[in-house]
């Protein structure tokens, strides 16, 4: 019996080793191309039809994010086309310039994150921090910038970290910042209230202007402009033995902030900016 020798172990190892370099290299390419392709058709859809993409992403189940879309598009949100996602990744198939996508919105409702792979992770968020400084439109629900999420880049756009959560079974009280007149409040009273199942807490940057409160002070709507960008944070809603109501039904109230959300970030004919009355919000 002829046992194989040493540098013939080596050469079947280094066999082994290249064939699956290539198989990799290759699936890497294949998907590098399709994703170009992906960019460059959705680039072409918005151009032709001038309308852009609003992308909708829940960590809970696309049927909502589906769910959500629908309800969005119905209402008076024109010139928008809305599209749910089935993971964070996807947002990389679409060309994120201001012009094609008008914005995105995250709904993290436990503690999830972007992507288990801590690269991914990375390269979704910059690629979203770059989109909104030159324009585009970002909306963040909940745990997007809570500290386990790692979301450090988001973190930066938002302007803000959570680190403190209480649990409620009580209906979470909104009321409106006396100091600031936005239009994401429009249409909604002073004082309402959601079912969010949890209200989250932490540190907010000067320049992050809050819309509406806790009757205790914590901010629960927060907007921000980031370079030529707008983002806007919700504290809706969490996801514990069940998805909050304000979310899952979703709540009349719920709805409104999300399309007023979509409206100033994502729309080409824009609010005016901000008024403010009083000093400088800082939360």
């Amino acid at each position: 019996m002829h046992l194989p020798s040493l540098a013939d172990i080596a050469a079947g190892i280094m066999d082994e080793l290249l064939t699956s370099m290539a198989v990799v290299v290759l699936f890497t390419f294949q998907r590098s191309v399709l994703r170009g392709l992906s960019r460059l058709v959705t680039a072409v859809q918005a151009v032709v039809t001038g309308k852009r993409f609003v992308l909708v992403w829940n960590d809970v189940d696309r049927a909502l994010s589906r769910r959500l879309a629908t309800l969005l598009e119905n209402g008076s949100l024109p010139g928008l086309v809305f599209r749910d996602l089935a993971t964070p990744e996807d947002i990389l198939n679409y060309a994120l310039i201001p012009r094609v996508v008008g914005c995105v919105v995250l709904l993290i409702t436990d503690v999830t994150k972007l992507s288990e792979d801590a690269g991914t992770r990375d390269k979704i968020q910059e690629a979203l921090a770059q989109y909104v400084a030159r324009g585009g439109g970002l909306i963040g629900s909940h745990d997007i910038v809570y500290r386990r999420v790692r979301n450090k880049a988001l973190q930066r756009v938002f302007g803000g970290m959570t680190a403190h959560f209480r649990r409620t079974d009580q209906p979470v009280v909104y009321v409106k910042d006396p100091e600031t007149l936005h239009p994401v409040a429009q249409g909604l009273p002073d004082s309402f209230s959601l079912n969010d199942g949890e209200v989250v807490w932490g540190t907010w940057d000067n320049s992050v202007v809050p819309v509406f409160r806790s009757p205790e002070g914590v901010p629960l709507v927060t907007v921000k402009k980031h370079g030529l960008g707008r983002v806007v944070w919700l504290n809706s809603g969490d996801n514990g033995e069940h998805l909050a109501r304000s979310v899952a039904v979703p709540e009349p109230e719920f709805l409104t902030l999300l399309e007023n959300s979509v409206r100033w970030t994502g729309l080409k004919d824009r609010p005016s900016p901000c008024e403010r009355t009083g000093r400088e919000s800082v939360a």
